[in-house]
């Protein structure tokens, strides 16, 4: 039966900065590469729905679901963004 590991890793101090960049490069590559595959897809949407609009069930706006899709790409930029050095 493998070991669970601790709660808390213990990392050497000295390690610990370049781990640090190190899950940070992982997690904006991550980002990234949703982002990449997220606007291909809103590209690919804006053939088949031409831009019409959708009324929101909501009540919201209407907008279609390539506008839609390109809005929920920029949590992850901007999040992206906010890392950068």
């Amino acid at each position: 039966v493998p070991q669970r590991c601790p709660s808390a890793a213990r990392v050497p101090l000295e390690c610990q900065e370049q781990l640090g960049r190190l899950c940070l490069r992982l997690l904006c590559q991550g980002v990234l590469r949703a982002w990449e595959r997220d606007f291909a897809q809103a590209l690919g949407s804006g053939l088949c729905d031409r831009c019409s609009a959708v009324p929101e069930p909501s009540g919201g706006a209407a907008q279609s679901s390539t506008a839609r899709l390109l809005q929920q790409l920029y949590p992850g930029l901007a999040f992206a963004l906010r890392c950068l050095p």
